[in-house]
C-alpha cells in the first residue's frame, strides 16, 4: 500500500514513520521487521517488471498499428479496406494501437481519410475519441517514466541504507530493552543473541515478543530488588541477559509457559550429564572398537598373550579415534554458545577495568 500511494518512490523517513504508526497499534514481530526490507525491494521489483511487461506490449501494438498502415496506405481504389480493418476492432479499443495508427495516417491521403473515419467511429462506439485516447497514451508514457525513475532511486536507496541501525531504531523490542537495560552497550551479536532468545520462547509460548521481553525484564527486576536486600554478593545473576540467554531462562521459560522441543529437551539433558556426558560415550567407542579388534586378531589365529599385547599397544589410538569421533557428532547437534560481549565504543569505563598480572621469573638482567 505504501509503495502504490507513493508511486514507487521510497524514503527512509516515511518508510520509518508508516512502520511506527503500524507498531503503535501492535508492535511487529523480529522476523517480520527483518523481513521488511526485503518485501520492499520485492515489491519495487515487481512494479518494474510489470512496467517492462507494458512496454512489451506498447512496442507490439505499435508494430501491429504499423502494418495496418502499411497495408492500408498502400491499397487501391478496387481494394476492400473493411475487409483488412474489420480484422482489428479489438485492437482499436487500445490506446497505443489507435495513437499510432492515427499518427501514420496523419498524411491526409483518401486511403488514409477511410481508414481514419473507420477507426473514429470505433472509439465513437466505445464512449472516446481520438483526443482523448492521445491525452491518455501521453498520460501513460508519462506516468511509466516518473514510476521507472521512482523504482530505480528506490533500489539504490535500499542498497544504500543501513538496515542493522535502521531496525534497532524501529524495534519496540529493542526500544524496551535500551530504555530498562544496558541493551545499548552490548555488541551487534550480542544483541542479536537476545533477540534470538526473545523469538524463540515467543514461538514456543501463548506471549507475543514483546511481552516475553517485558517479563524477562520484570524479572531481572525483582531478582536486582532480592539481591540488594538479602545477598551482598556482586557475582548475583540478576541482569536481564541471565534470564533470556543464562543460567536462569529456566525460571523466564516457566513464567511465560514456554514449551521446549524434543530435541532441545534432549540437548537439555545430555548437558546436566556433566562430564559423564563425554566419558560414557567414548569409554563405549574405545571398547567396541578393541571388541572389533579383537575378533579380527582372533581370526588371525594369534595366540592369547599376542592379542592381549596388540589390544593394549591399539588401546590409546582406539580411545583417540572414538574421542574425535565424539566430538564430531556432536558438533552436529550442539552448537557452541557465544559470550555477551560489550561494545565500548568511547572506551573501556573505569568499572570494567581490571590488572591482568603474570607472574614471570626472569633468569638474567639480559
Amino acid at each position: 500500500t505504501y509503495v502504490a500511494h507513493s508511486d514507487s518512490s521510497v524514503s527512509a523517513a516515511m518508510f520509518k514513520a508508516i512502520v511506527e504508526g503500524f507498531q503503535a497499534v501492535e508492535p511487529l514481530k523480529i522476523g517480520e521487521l527483518w523481513a521488511l526490507p526485503s518485501l520492499l525491494r520485492f515489491v519495487l521489483i515487481e512494479n518494474l517488471r510489470r512496467i517492462a511487461v507494458r512496454v512489451s506490449r506498447t512496442r507490439q501494438m505499435r508494430q501491429i498499428a504499423n502494418e495496418v498502415a502499411d497495408r492500408v496506405l498502400a491499397l487501391d481504389e478496387t481494394s476492400d479496406r473493411q475487409a483488412i480493418l474489420s480484422n482489428y476492432v479489438a485492437h482499436a479499443q487500445d490506446t497505443t494501437f489507435a495513437t499510432q495508427l492515427l499518427y501514420r495516417l496523419r498524411d491526409g491521403s483518401q486511403n488514409a481519410g477511410r481508414a481514419l473515419e473507420w477507426l473514429e467511429g470505433e472509439l465513437e462506439e466505445s464512449g472516446s475519441d481520438a483526443e482523448e485516447i492521445i491525452i491518455s497514451e501521453h498520460r501513460t508514457l508519462s506516468s511509466g517514466n516518473v514510476t521507472t525513475g521512482n523504482i530505480i532511486r528506490g533500489l539504490r536507496l535500499i542498497n544504500d541504507i543501513d538496515w542493522t541501525v535502521w531496525f534497532e531504531d524501529v524495534s519496540r523490542i529493542d526500544t524496551l530493552l535500551r530504555e530498562r537495560t544496558d541493551f545499548a552497550a552490548l555488541d551487534f551479536f550480542s544483541r542479536d543473541q537476545y533477540r534470538t532468545a526473545i523469538e524463540e520462547m515467543a514461538r514456543r509460548s501463548d506471549r507475543s515478543e514483546f511481552r516475553v521481553a517485558e517479563k524477562a525484564i520484570e524479572l531481572a527486576g525483582h531478582a536486582a530488588v532480592a539481591d540488594t536486600n538479602t545477598v551482598t554478593d556482586p557475582t548475583a545473576h540478576t541482569d536481564v541477559g541471565f534470564f533470556l540467554v543464562g543460567p536462569r531462562r529456566l525460571e523466564l521459560e516457566k513464567a511465560i509457559g514456554y514449551r521446549p522441543t524434543v530435541s532441545v529437551t534432549i540437548k537439555r539433558a545430555f548437558g546436566k550429564t556433566g562430564w559423564l556426558g563425554i566419558v560414557v560415550p567414548v569409554f563405549a567407542l574405545t571398547v567396541l572398537l578393541l571388541v572389533l579388534s579383537g575378533n579380527a586378531l582372533v581370526s588371525l589365529g594369534l595366540s592369547i598373550p599376542s592379542i592381549v599385547l596388540m589390544l593394549a599397544l591399539f588401546a590409546v589410538p582406539a580411545s583417540e579415534g572414538a574421542l574425535a569421533f565424539f566430538n564430531t557428532v556432536v558438533s552436529l547437534f550442539l552448537k557452541p554458545t557465544r559470550l555477551v560481549g560489550y561494545d565500548y565504543k568511547r572506551g573501556m569505563p573505569p568499572e570494567a577495568r581490571t590488572l591482568v598480572v603474570v607472574p614471570s621469573l626472569i633468569g638474567s638482567r639480559d
